[in-house]
């Protein structure tokens, strides 16, 4: 510690004296109110809360000048490997800033405000978007005290994940290099460029930072069972290995898959002393425990989630069941959905529901849940045709082939934030906040350009081109492709890989709330990265045999 100190003390200086800074001007208050009680004081999780993340602020800093100091010495250097890392991220992180200027202040829409107005402003965790979104946000809005700040931060991050997950993929992975540097950069870089992707990037929902953190993990997990015989680079490297590992698994509940898959990884790499292997493993259940412990802590013994999640289905078996046939399964729902409500306004879906009959602020019981889905199951036991139907039906509206109008995106919503007569209470908050830098740099630009990647006109028809960037089959396609091809040619990790891409799939098609494409981003990029991955090797064959 005391080397790495002395190895980077003028960096560490340096965001020493920003974060002292940013303390002694209070930047805080640009953005953050603590929350007070009924007498008017500051509440003591308010002020805990707001020190924690300041401390990460302050890490988050040392790290980030510590790692532009060591960058810009390796390049100095002339380090081939390091040159090539700043290629990915150069032009990758420059193509985000000037999407940056001209979306500005994001592409906000709903939810993710919702994280900023009910808790992130006021010290607060939004659990629903889980207690990482926030922690993160805070962190990010300490540095930059305005929401812009949180997607500046956040396309950071995401840049270094792209330039770390191409740079392994070439070293360890066999992805080869084209001669035409231009061309090599334009097809890798592509699938991080398309429109849902970068939607959501630019946006304040978790999927948006969360798919790159997975493609990061997926890419150094790979690394090390191919490199599993030989030793170990470092424990350091192994703390951050399973932090992250803890972070994906944990962020998004369908990711607990890959805890499974990095412990038996860590289990059968080759160490040092056999007692790394078992720390190591022992750290990563900890770390996911320990996380998973904290959201269940904070989002308490509201079962309101899970009901949310499960209304859709449950609103359409109410409409099926026979009133005598299945009065026991009605009557077990009814704390939660009332059958006669449901029977009454045939033309709601299940989410319009659980607002509309203001199911999301009643106060229900864990008792009367576990009787609501008890009921709930049966039904789907008993009517399991309507139950695949709904399913089914609201997995093709997200892939953006089937439904009563567009899928639902986030283009919709953030494309009006200044427009004062469009219906949204979430941008009405944003636009009256008070907050810095909320307005857009060039309205009609960044419209023209939210309706170019959104492929819809500004009253939310789609151009047939929708179709395409925004049809989720087509990159699930290829990965089906590559299952196949994996189980023909006995390619164990590539099977592997896109058999837990499509079990997380089901996974959710099973229990997602809402028609968003954002469900299945993973899939989403993965299939397109699978499709870079694939036109480079190919290319690289055409020309060596053009060569020979």
């Amino acid at each position: 510690m005391k080397s790495l100190v002395k190895n980077f003390k003028i960096p560490i200086i340096i965001a020493c004296l920003q974060w002292g800074i940013l303390l002694a001007i209070n930047a805080d208050s640009a953005f953050f109110i603590y929350i007070r009680n009924a007498q008017g004081n500051v509440e003591a999780s308010s002020v805990l809360l707001r020190w924690v993340t300041q401390l990460l602020a302050f890490v988050l800093l040392c790290v980030i000048w510590s790692s532009v100091w060591f960058l810009t010495a390796k390049l100095r250097a002339g380090d081939r490997a390091y040159k090539r890392w700043f290629r990915f991220f150069g032009i990758y992180f420059g193509i985000q800033m000037l999407l940056m200027l001209i979306l500005w202040p994001g592409t906000w829409a709903w939810d993710d405000i919702m994280t900023l107005e009910f808790s992130v402003r006021c010290y607060g965790i939004f659990a629903w978007q889980h207690v990482f979104t926030s922690i993160f946000q805070m962190v990010a809005l300490h540095i930059f005290p305005f929401p812009a700040g949180i997607i500046i931060i956040q396309q950071l991050l995401i840049a270094v994940c792209v330039a770390t997950s191409l740079f392994w993929m070439e070293q360890s992975l066999g992805l080869k290099r084209l001669k035409n540097g231009a061309l090599d950069i334009a097809i890798k870089l592509f699938p991080f460029l398309m429109p849902p992707v970068l939607m959501y990037q630019f946006s304040g929902y978790r999927n948006g930072p969360l798919v790159y953190l997975e493609l990061l993990l997926v890419v150094l997990l790979l690394k090390e069972i191919k490199e599993r015989k030989q030793r170990c680079i470092s424990i350091w490297y192994y703390v951050f290995l399973v932090s992250l590992l803890a972070v994906v698994a944990e962020w998004r509940s369908e990711n607990i898959i890959y805890i499974a898959i990095g412990v038996c990884v860590f289990a059968l790499r080759n160490y040092k002393k056999t007692y790394y292997k078992i720390s190591i493993v022992v750290l990563a259940l900890a770390l996911f425990m320990a996380a998973h412990q904290v959201q269940k802590y904070i989002m308490g013994e509201d079962d309101m989630y899970a009901i949310a999640s499960t209304m859709r289905p449950a609103v359409e078996l109410l409409r099926r069941a026979d009133s005598q046939k299945d009065e026991q399964e009605i009557a077990d729902m009814s704390e939660v959905v009332d059958k006669n409500y449901v029977d009454n306004h045939p033309g709601m879906h299940g989410e319009l529901v659980f607002g509309e009959a203001g199911i999301r602020d009643k106060h229900i019981s864990h008792q009367a849940y576990q009787k609501y889905m008890k009921g709930l199951t049966n039904l789907v036991i008993k009517y399991p045709g309507v139950f695949l139907h709904e399913r089914v039906s609201l997995f093709l509206a997200a892939m953006g082939i089937k439904g009563d109008g567009l899928q639902m995106t986030n283009v919709q919503h953030t494309v009006h934030l200044m427009d004062t007569s469009y219906a949204n209470t979430h941008l009405d908050f944003m636009r009256n906040s008070g907050w810095l830098m909320v307005k857009p740099f060039a309205p009609e630009l960044r419209k023209s350009l939210i309706l170019a990647l959104g492929q819809q006109t500004y009253d939310g028809k789609e151009s047939p081109l929708f179709y395409v960037f925004w049809n989720g089959l087509i990159p699930i396609g290829f990965l089906i492709v590559a299952l196949f091809y994996g189980l023909r040619k006995k390619n164990r990790l590539l099977f592997g890989l896109v058999a837990v891409l499509l079990i997380k799939m089901f996974a959710v098609i099973l229990a997602e709330p809402s028609s968003w494409i954002m469900y299945y981003l993973s899939q989403y990029m993965a299939g397109y990265v699978l499709l870079s991955y694939w036109m480079i090797m190919i290319l690289s064959r055409t020309r060596i045999q053009k060569g020979a």
